[in-house]
């Protein structure tokens, strides 16, 4: 990540073992810009009805996942993700500014994301392998359950976001929201 000047302000990174499915639910790691599919992967994604509030690199990401894609990441820099005034979404300098921009926004607006990604989803089956949407199933009762559903979704493996502090925010905007 630069500043406006290209100026390094930070580099970003993911670990290999936190990204898949059901992660992709809470936290988009495919930057646009910087992703590549395969046919199959892209036919996949041309082939599904996008929810209105995602973004196109993230639905890319959850869809390949969910489907049981595989994601490779690539530790080389490879862009430059500028950041500046005038970003449409842009990325937070530290972990720190992150997790209070989050809290700044509230729940709400994370919440309506997961619950549409959810949604389009389970209205889409053929799009979703059987494991997968087994637990797809199990995160839509938690969502729409009460504390026992909420913990068992909770439970799953992979259900996480990419740090510790963030997975805390999640949870409890899980069991809030």
């Amino acid at each position: 990540m630069v500043d406006a000047n290209l100026r390094p302000i930070t580099e970003t990174a993911f670990s290999r073992d936190r990204c898949g499915f059901p992660g992709s639910l809470t936290q988009n790691i495919a930057t646009g810009c910087t992703v590549m599919m395969n046919q199959r992967a892209a036919a996949l994604v041309a082939s599904s009805v996008v929810p209105t509030v995602t973004l196109h690199d993230w639905w890319s990401y959850l869809l390949v996942t969910a489907a049981g894609g595989r994601v490779i990441l690539d530790q080389a820099v490879v862009a430059l993700y500028r950041q500046h005034g005038n970003n449409f979404v842009g990325m937070q300098r530290s972990r720190t500014r992150r997790a209070m921009a989050a809290l700044r926004r509230g729940p709400a607006q994370f919440m309506n994301v997961l619950r549409q990604h959810v949604t389009a989803l389970l209205a889409q089956p053929d799009l979703v392998c059987e494991a997968n949407y087994s637990t797809l199933r199990q995160v839509a009762d938690g969502l729409q359950g009460n504390l026992r559903q909420k913990l068992k979704a909770l439970s799953l493996p992979g259900l996480h976001r990419q740090t510790p502090l963030e997975t805390l925010l999640f949870r409890t905007w899980f069991l809030l929201g």
